[in-house]
Order: C-alpha cells, then structure tokens, then sequence
C-alpha cells in the first residue's frame, strides 16, 4: 500500500497535468515517436499512461529531472480512486550510454521504492496478463491488446510482486533479447507457475519489435509460442 499524505498526493497530481502540458513539441514527444508511441491510432491507449516532460518551469522538487520523460505510477485508493503516487523519469537525449555523461538513464525521487508499473492492467483482463522490463515496453505491449505490468529494471522482480499474478491462467513474460532480458524472464518464470516466457530476437525489446515490425507481427510471434 502508498502511505502517501494528502500534500503529496496533490503535489504528485499537479505536476503530473504539468509535465502533460509540456509534452506537445518537447524532446519527449519526439524520442516517443521515435520508440513507436506517437501515431494517432493508439494516441488513445498512450494517452491512459498520462505521460510528460519536465519542462524548465518545472517544481523545485523535480528540478533535477528537467528535461526528463515523465512516467507516473497509479495507485488505487478508496479515498482517491486511481491516481498517481510516485513519478519515474527518463532521460531522453540521443547518446546511448547516459553513465557516459555522468547521470541515470532512468531516475526517481530519494526514498523511493521499486514498484510494478501498469497495475490497471491487473484489473483490466481476467485470464492473461503480460509482464515486461520497463514502463516503455509495457506501455507497447498494452497497444497490441495485451494487459501488461512494466518491472522497473532487470534485476528489480520482488518476492512481493508475486502474489497479484497467481489468480491468472497465464502471464506473459517478455525477454529482451540480449542476456539480462533472458535472466530477467528466467527470475520471473521460476516464481510463477502459470509464465509462458515470450522471447525477443536478438537485439529487440517489445518496444523496437513492434516499431520494426508492427503490431500484428508481435500479436502473432505472442499467439505462436510455445504454450
């Protein structure tokens, strides 16, 4: 559960419609673009995950995270319904290796902790979810139809994280294809007995498969693995 007090939670709210705001024209929008996440037929899907950019105007409290892709998380609450409890940012310049320029490719608030992304689409479907590294992926999975719960990185599945995945018929659990992709489903798979791992090619993760090859490649490449 998010013990969060009242302030925070509305500090959290209003900058997320901030860094909304921003997002028209930003390199935000671009570098979503760029990853697939731009064309107006799944605007209304991409639009559900309230992304943004940390704009220069942006709270003292997130200055250091300006110029950074805005990610929120969703909480549920019988007081607040759905709403946003912890903010994840992402950098969007151009190079690859950001430990090259001094700083995280992802960040987040001091304190905070590894949470699952997309947990909406816990509620969403009944029979099958799926479970991606990263909130980009999950947010791509969730276009081609699929349910889909984003673990903020690699080596970040919990022992917690498991319970909310048992009452499915299946989870999907979708491997980058590179090494800590493959490690990643493995860690996933062996503490659920109902996992199907989906595995990318080489070099793909969901998010560059979908972009490269469209949507219904993957929804096949899904439909054809190994039960």
């Amino acid at each position: 559960m998010d013990l969060l007090t009242k302030s925070h939670r509305k500090f959290l709210e209003e900058a997320t419609s901030q860094y909304r705001k921003s997002l028209e024209g930003s390199p935000a929008e671009d570098f979503l673009r760029q990853r697939g996440l731009g064309s107006q037929d799944i605007r209304e899907v991409v639009d559900k995950f309230l992304l943004g950019y940390v704009g220069d105007d942006s709270d003292s409290r997130h200055e250091k995270q300006r110029g950074r892709l805005a990610i929120p998380y969703l909480r549920w609450s019988p007081e607040f319904g759905w709403s946003v409890s912890s903010i994840r940012f992402r950098c969007v310049e151009e190079h690859n290796n950001c430990k090259e320029r001094g700083h995280p490719k992802y960040s987040s608030q001091p304190g905070d902790r590894p949470r699952l992304f997309n947990t909406p689409a816990l509620v969403d479907s009944e029979d099958c979810v799926g479970v991606t590294e990263g909130e980009l992926d999950a947010i791509t999975a969730q276009t081609c139809g699929i349910a889909t719960v984003g673990v903020p990185g690699a080596g970040m599945w919990k022992p917690h994280f498991v319970p909310p995945f048992l009452g499915y018929k299946e989870v999907l659990v979708f491997a980058d294809g590179d090494t800590s992709g493959t490690k990643f489903a493995e860690d996933v798979a062996s503490t659920l007995p109902n996992a199907r791992v989906i595995q990318s090619p080489d070099g793909y993760d969901v998010s560059s498969l979908v972009h490269e090859r469209g949507r219904q490649y993957f929804i096949e490449r899904v439909n054809n693995v190994t039960r």
